[in-house]
């Protein structure tokens, strides 16, 4: 799965890091559970200081007009209608005050507690108000807004949050969420205030929520107050029509201030307006520039530019062409081609295209090079620069900044990018005029938003305006209602209004003394005077409406309709209204089965002159259908049936109190349960350094102990084997590979040797000598007895003859060595007993434990006077370093103060030696460099001491660190074992149990043996637990779900797989693990220096750790069980039996619901259901036999196949549908699939076979062999739909399968991989006969694994020689085609696609934890450049392969090559 590279070595280092970095980024990925959409902008800082809110005070004192309104809403719901800027606000936060006042009053009488709420229609308002009335009122208020959703919260929440605050200001929606749901009732609100109420009309939510909640005969209703500057649009026809509706609808009155105040007001703002003409802008032909020409080419290509391109044309004509190539430069910043990718996505209000997000993201970065590129023309004010309605618009502004340095502007433009290029344009330098400082102020809208602020942004831009750090705000329509917008003395329509009441609302803005509303208009243009007219015509209108308004009005009550309510638990009302929106939520929980959310079916039928509909539910709901009563209406109809529909569901819990889903709240919970634990969460545990066979001795001196063995391979002369001699017998160990240089390895072997009788002489023998080697090789010297050592060494005695099956115990060498002292400086000439002239014998510096010598002969052209030969390893003495520097004081090391006491013997040999490393690590070959290898030396023998250990001993020796770490490990491997009691091959629980060994290859079979064993070089020559994990996890799910449709056969799809999920989930597994102590088992790190030899009392050296703490995540400690699993598989496959997996499946599960402690148990525990026992009708039997010729298997029970193949649509036959049988089957193919890669590939990693097995075991792949058998041909089913899907996939299969074959003469098994996604239910049905032919053959698996073998397999091997499935898509299909631009045109090789199965995303209901996704992920040079989701791990790799294409065709390779951070120096090989 990745490209060759340049060095073996180093290309089986950089798979490993490429895994470990798609892993974790696959961990995070999987969590975000957002399809690729980016997070919207979270809710704005609580932390406002209290500062900050007092500006918003309101201290001025209350007009007369606005005691007046005051007055009145105290007495009546009202509808105060104020021009902007005239002080609404002050009237609401009045009535407030004398609201909560008595509310105080009547909760001291012990009333019922109720809240005030302050309602907006914008989230931008929201934070404005809430400052506004937090710091005029000292009641205390919280506020609600944006992204969270009532339904989101419980019950506790919102009562807590209604408890502790008397006001909430919040949006519409929100308030509508809550009486919706239950968790708030119009009885529980005394006040209700409505910003800019003219909104309350069709679907608002301000209307709904007087049409659905607000009572009109109830005394206990709360207070309306309505605030608007225009009570309705002048586009009505019929004036006095639209406000009655407004009244009925708010059931409230219109109010508003006497007429001479309102004359006044509106004749001193008259005289103040004035409009400001430009000459006509030139044609959009005319205003093309160089740039537009070439990015208007570029967009043929990339029409997602489109929509840029024609708001660059608009800004060419409307400012000139400077600034429509300025528009280029300010929008390609990554948070604006973000937020423009974004919109591009969103194809509705509900769905989210990551296709188009996708290829807007790479049509904007690919435009980069061109906009950067470009020459821009510097800023210019010269005529013909800009255009004459920007010329017009300067010269405004420089008018009034230079009359006035203190003026403050507001300019209002209808799109977004002009206030952005406009602010911009007047930010150049000696643009804006003196003392003028611009910023822009731009709304989100859902169609648009490529400026990037979030709400934050806006309200320090408003801030920044408020308090003077600007002064001109270009602004769009967000500035024009409701915001508190300082007040203004120059407002500017730069485009013209659209309607009256922004006429009004932009107006208001100018409302100091001396204020200017200056509208632009286009000289000549008749449909900019027309409009003018009309927005100032309806204006006026408006203005005389409320001037004619009687003083009293009589109310219309807004009539509702009689109709049934179900009042759920004193909190929610269910009602025929909003049955249909209740019940549809619920359906959309429901996902399965489908590649959409389900919707319930409503059947209208007639009854005489009535109507009744009959509703029906997906195959999971708890009930499939019901009916409805009769109503005079087909909406009534189906209100009636969902409203029924509903009131089961309550009644059966399956919808909460708040009109919720159960499950809802917990569906992500139980979505990421089938995630892997975070990865990241580490916590620190203690690891098991020593096995106990070590530690817990017995106190007498033994008697009899176990020879193992040391011995090398190859046999080599200078490396003499050794006996290790233990109170047990050790286990069965496999040679251990040790790396002595580069590129030179050997293997240790530890050979089992027969028991012997040792007497307490022999015993203090083996102990002298164990503990002298450890001194004099190792520098450690135990004060211990011989009865306290757990194992002892001796020299090894090869078998003499060939009747001796093996060696033992040299023990003439032992005594030997033990009856010999030291040679010293006292006899440095003469070591007659040795044999004259030691040759290779061990030297070791008395003075300094690092330097240990093996001699090899004398120099004879060498004197110990001369000077230390040039190479020599470096001596850090400081005596040495202080004296003369000849080979007689290179070979000391005392002190300098004992050194001048010495009288060195110049006449003295000179032996040549090696100067031995101290290197204790051999199980790594990172560990085999220059610096930790032997080095030759010269030395003299008058200061050192002759060691009586043969050289040969001491170099088999120093090999025994890392045996014994090994050993080790492994007989603490082997106590888990025990521990579990379990029967599990050594190496196998090794693996399983090691952490940070190397990763299995990941890749193609071509590699073969060679990628295996370069990565077991790299880690320790021990593979981890990953493989083993991977099968572990899929005998897993096969287990436990065995289990569960033994125990449960009628249980439906959902509620197996919500009880497997608790089984199987990581956070069950590591919680078993923790109570089973497996934690400590575990084998993490690399060799250690301080742990392999025994924790014993030392007089010399470093004392051994008693304790080492590891880091573990939650993740790690659930994966080694699911790899105790597989090698528990493993070891059985050679006897044929599994039972000792499936004991370990019972451990590690730890449930009732599994239980079983052999494969034979399932079936044991199994109870066949009657209906398998009928023996159908004819048709049925025709049936077993089709399907008998098809797959070669026979069934016995005829019902028991029917049930495969019944649809859920399907009524007609009362047996159950396939969907059970199909949870069953899925899980018995992905067990056959894994076994068979498992085994044929023993030298593949985890991503390697994920990616194979989800070739066959999904969808795409099942569908077709659904097809290609006739199974679609026994589908019964009752959905119309069905039919024309089957046929319609039929019909692509044959045409693909004739095409490839005239291409290659020959079938190709991978055709399959271009058809379109099949209907899922083909898929469903091979894996409900798969389930179906398991529980007819009486559980025996041998029937799963030949339908494996005889269908499945072929596509498998079909695919053995190709890299992956890919082989089959041709030379021109999309993979290929990134793979040829990587490598050929790029030159780049170090590139991978990885690809993984992860859960469905929440939004799809159950589907997330029914169903699984496909994730692809293109690395380059170790890091995630693209990826995308699909339904199958082609289609996911050929999204992510078009995303390359986009991106990178047509590139420079230079630019590709500095982007990605390539430093390939040529083309290579990859899949």
């Amino acid at each position: 799965m990745i490209s060759a590279g340049a060095g073996a070595r180093p290309f089986s280092k950089q798979k490993i890091r490429d895994n470990h970095v798609f892993s974790a980024w696959l961990h995070e990925q999987a969590k975000q559970d957002d399809d690729g959409i980016v997070p919207a902008e979270s809710a704005l800082s609580e932390k406002v200081s209290d500062e900050a809110a007092a500006v918003s005070a309101l201290t001025v004192t209350p007009r007369e007009y606005q005691n007046e309104l005051f007055e009145r809403a105290k007495k009546k719901n009202t509808i105060v209608v104020l021009d902007t800027g005239s002080g609404k606000t002050l009237i609401a936060i009045m009535l407030l005050q004398h609201v909560l006042e008595q509310e105080l009053e009547d909760r001291s009488q012990g009333c019922q507690r109720k809240t005030a709420f302050f309602v907006v229609d914008k989230v931008a308002l929201c934070m404005q108000q809430y400052l506004v009335v937090r710091a005029n009122l000292p009641f205390p208020v919280t506020k609600f807004y944006g992204e969270l959703q009532p339904m989101e919260q419980d019950q506790s929440h919102w009562d807590a949050q209604f408890d502790d605050n008397m006001i909430v200001v919040c949006t519409a929606q929100i308030l509508l969420d809550c009486l919706s749901h239950g968790f708030i009732s119009m009885s529980q609100i005394n006040l209700l205030i409505f910003d800019e109420v003219h909104h309350a009309k069709k679907e608002h939510p301000y209307a709904a929520i007087m049409k659905r909640y607000y009572p009109r005969s109830s005394s206990l209703r709360p207070r309306i107050l309505g605030l608007t500057a225009s009570p309705v649009d002048t586009q009505a026809i019929d004036m006095d029509y639209a406000v009655q509706r407004l009244e009925s609808l708010m059931y409230s009155e219109i109010a508003t201030v006497s007429d001479a105040v309102l004359e006044a007001t509106w004749v001193k703002r008259e005289r103040a307006e004035k409009v400001r003409r430009y000459s006509r802008l030139k044609s959009t032909e005319a205003c093309y520039t160089d740039l537009m020409r070439r990015v208007e080419d570029y967009a043929r290509q990339l029409p997602h530019l489109n929509a840029y391109v024609l708001c660059a044309l608009k800004i060419a004509r409307t400012l000139g062409p400077w600034c429509s190539d300025r528009f280029w430069k300010v929008i390609l910043t990554d948070t604006a081609m973000k937020n423009m990718a974004l919109q591009s996505g969103k194809e509705n209000k509900v769905d989210f295209s990551y296709d188009k997000y996708e290829a807007a993201s790479g049509a904007l970065e690919t435009l980069r090079p061109l906009i950067s590129h470009h020459q821009f023309a510097a800023v210019s004010t010269e005529e013909g620069a800009t255009s004459s309605k920007l010329a017009a618009l300067r010269e405004i502004l420089s008018a009034a900044f230079e009359e006035n340095s203190t003026t403050k502007c507001l300019v209002f433009v209808e799109e977004q990018s002009s206030a952005i290029i406009l602010a911009d344009y007047f930010q150049q330098p000696g643009i804006a005029p003196h003392c003028m400082t611009a910023d822009f102020m731009v709304g989100l809208t859902r169609t648009s938003n490529i400026s990037g602020l979030s709400q934050r942004d806006r309200m320090m831009k408003l801030n920044n305006f408020k308090y003077g750090q600007t002064n001109c705000l270009f602004a769009t329509s967000v500035a024009e209602e409701g915001l508190d917008i300082p007040a203004c003395d120059l407002v500017i329509r730069f485009d013209m209004c659209l309607s009256p009441i922004q006429y009004i609302q932009s107006r208001g803005r100018a409302r100091k003394a001396s204020s200017i509303y200056i509208t632009m208009m286009e000289e000549d243009n008749l449909e900019h005077l027309r409009r003018l007219r009309y927005v100032t015509h309806g204006a006026q209108a408006l203005r005389r409406f409320c001037q004619s308004l009687p003083e009293n009005r009589k109310i219309e009550l807004f009539e509702r309709p009689t109709e049934k309510e179900f009042l759920v638990a004193d909190t929610a009302t269910l009602s025929h209204q909003n049955s249909m929106a209740v019940l549809a939520r619920f359906v959309s929980t429901l996902a399965q089965g489908t590649d959409t959310s389900p919707v319930p079916e409503y059947v209208v039928s007639g009854a005489g002159s009535s109507f009744v509909c009959w509703v029906v539910l997906p195959d999971a709901a708890p009930f499939k259908s019901t009916t409805g009563s009769i109503e005079r209406s087909k909406t009534g109809s189906r209100c009636a049936a969902a409203y029924d529909a509903c009131v089961r569901l309550i009644e059966m819990g399956s919808i909460n109190k708040n009109l919720q889903p159960t499950f809802k709240k917990q569906l992500p919970k139980m979505r990421n349960a089938r995630l892997a634990l975070c990865a990241k969460k580490q916590k620190q545990y203690s690891m098991r350094l020593k096995p106990k066979m070590w530690t817990q001795l017995p106190t007498d001196t033994p008697t009899r102990l176990f020879q193992t063995f040391i011995q090398f391979d190859p046999y080599s002369a200078d490396k003499r084997p050794l006996v290790l001699l233990s109170r047990q017998e050790l286990v069965e160990f496999e040679p251990i590979k040790l790396y002595v240089e580069a590129d030179i390895s050997i293997s240790a072997r530890l050979v089992k040797g027969d028991p012997v009788c040792v007497s307490e002489d022999q015993v203090q023998q083996l102990s002298t000598f164990t503990l002298h080697l450890f001194d004099q090789v190792f520098s450690k010297q135990f004060d211990v007895k011989p009865e306290q050592i757990p194992f002892y060494f001796a020299p090894y005695l090869s078998a003499l003859y060939e009747y001796e099956r093996q060696g033992g115990v040299d023990w003439q060498v032992l005594m030997d060595i033990n009856s010999h002292r030291d040679v010293t400086t006292a006899n440095h000439r003469g070591l007659g007993e040795f044999g004259g002239v030691p040759h290779q014998k061990f030297v070791i510096d008395p003075h300094d434990g690092s330097r240990k010598f093996i001699i090899d002969g004398i120099d004879p052209a060498r004197r110990a006077t001369d000077p230390t030969p040039v190479g020599v390893p470096a001596h850090k003495c400081r005596g040495y370093l202080a004296s003369d520097k000849t080979i007689m004081q290179y070979s000391c090391s005392t002190r300098q103060n004992h050194r001048e006491k010495i009288v060195f013997d110049t006449q003295q040999p000179v032996y040549k030696a090696e100067l031995l490393s101290l290197r204790r690590n051999f199980l790594d070959d990172d560990d085999t460099d220059e610096a930790k290898k032997g080095q030759t030396c010269y030395i003299t023998l008058q200061c050192l001491h002759v060691s009586s250990i043969p050289a040969d001993i001491v170099r088999g020796a120093l090999l025994l660190p890392s045996i014994l770490y090994r050993l080790d490990t492994a007989l603490i491997v082997a106590e888990a074992c025990d521990h579990l009691g379990l029967v599990i091959p050594l190496s196998l629980a090794l693996e399983a149990f090691t952490k940070d060994g190397c990763e299995p290859d990941e890749e193609s079979e071509q590699e073969g043996q060679q990628g295996q064993q370069e990565q077991q070089e790299h880690a320790g020559n021990q593979c981890n637990y990953e493989r083993l994990e991977f099968l572990g996890d899929t005998f897993l799910k096969m287990a436990t779900t065995i289990a569960l449709y033994t125990r449960n056969p009628t249980a439906n799809e959902f509620e197996q797989h919500v009880e497997r999920m608790l089984l199987v989930c990581n956070k069950n597994l590591f919680n078993t693990a923790l109570n089973l102590d497996l934690q400590g088992y575990i084998r993490s790190g690399t060799f250690d220096r301080r742990t392999w030899y025994p924790n014993l009392p030392l007089l010399r050296g470093k004392t051994a750790k008693a304790t080492v703490v590891q880091s573990l995540a939650d993740k790690t400690i659930a994966d080694v069980c699911e790899a105790v699993i597989g090698a528990a598989y493993v070891g059985g496959l050679a006897s044929g039996s599994v039972d000792e997996a499936v004991r370990v499946v019972t451990k590690v599960v730890n449930h009732e619901n599994h239980t079983m402690s052999a494969f034979s148990d399932y079936y044991a525990a199994f109870t066949v259901p009657g209906w398998h026992l009928a023996p159908g009708s004819a048709g049925v039997k025709a049936t077993v036999d089709r399907i008998a010729e098809i797959v070669g298997y026979r069934f016995q029970s005829p019902l028991l196949l029917r049930s495969a193949f019944v649809h859920p649509s399907y009524k007609v036959e009362d047996i159950p549908n396939y969907q059970t049988l199909e949870f069953l089957g899925d899980a018995l193919l992905d067990m056959a699939v894994v076994d068979y890669l498992f085994r044929k590939n023993p030298d593949a990693g985890p991503q390697w076979l994920t990616e194979h097995k989800m070739a066959v075991c999904g969808n795409q792949f099942l569908g077709c062999l659904c097809v290609e058998l006739g199974l679609h041909r026994e589908i019964l089913s009752s959905d119309a739909q069905v039919p024309g899907q089957i046929k319609s996939f039929e019909e692509k299969l044959a045409y693909l399968q004739e095409q490839q074959q005239q291409q290659q003469q020959q079938a190709i098994k991978g055709y399959w991989a271009l058809a379109t996604r099949p209907p899922k239910l083909l898929a469903d049905v091979v894996e409900a006969l798969l389930g179906a032919m398991f529980v007819d053959s009486r559980y025996d698996y041998d029937v799963v694994r030949g339908f494996f073998q005889r269908f499945v397999q072929p596509h498998l091997d079909g695919a053995a020689g190709q890299q992956g499935f890919e082989a089959a898509l041709g030379p021109g299909h999309v993979v290929t085609q990134a793979v040829h631009l990587l490598q050929r045109h790029h030159g780049c090789s170090r590139w991978r696609f990885c690809v993984s199965e992860v859960p469905c995303e929440t939004r799809t209901g159950i589907r997330a934890l029914t169903e699984t996704d496909c994730i692809c992920a293109l690395l380059i040079h170790g890091q995630v450049r693209w990826h995308a989701k699909a339904g199958s791990g082609i289609e996911a790799k050929s999204k992510v392969a078009a995303l390359v294409l986009a991106d990178l065709r047509g590139a420079d390779r230079e630019l590709y090559r500095v982007k990605m951070k390539c430093d390939c120096d040529a083309p290579g090989g990859g899949d």
